[in-house]
């Protein structure tokens, strides 16, 4: 008597079943991209805003290439310092403000009523340059998503 051994049988693909499963990869990862996409296009509820991150000055907590998520519906009560925040400042001095966000250092308040707030960047305790107002406050650090932003603007721009 002669005894085979069980080998394991070769899966093997045709045309027809690679190219099926080739549809489902490339169906699964459009709907992805359709999603991020249109996830962070609508703002929810106009009470969220995000933000691609284009400088290190938050890093390592928020690094170049985060999608950052902002309450822009907050008390300006509730803001504590060391606490992070978005905020409108003309940086580059040209007359354009761009949107930064930095650690929430001190929150001054004079006899007359009127409140400032001072900011800092990451692992520094040198204050920022500039005195915020509550109208320059854009809102409040939520989350971030590590990397998305990167991925975002490329599939914004033009090919």
């Amino acid at each position: 008597m002669i005894l085979k051994k069980n080998r394991p049988q070769k899966i093997q693909f045709n045309k027809t079943t690679l190219a099926t499963v080739l549809r489902f990869f490339v169906m699964t990862i459009m709907i992805l991209i359709i999603g991020l996409l249109v996830a962070t296009s609508l703002p929810i509820n106009f009470r969220y805003q995000h933000y691609v991150i284009g400088s290190a000055s938050m890093s390592p907590t928020i690094k170049v290439g985060d999608l950052v998520f902002i309450d822009q519906t907050f008390d300006l009560e509730d803001l504590k310092e060391n606490d992070i925040i978005a905020f409108k400042e003309d940086i580059f001095e040209n007359g354009t403000e761009e949107v930064v966000i930095h650690y929430l250092d001190a929150i001054l308040e004079d006899g007359s009523g009127n409140t400032t707030f001072r900011t800092r960047r990451e692992n520094t305790t040198t204050l920022d340059p500039w005195t915020l107002t509550e109208d320059d406050i854009v809102g409040r650090y939520l989350f971030h998503l590590p990397g998305i932003g990167k991925f975002l603007l490329f599939a914004q721009s033009t090919i």
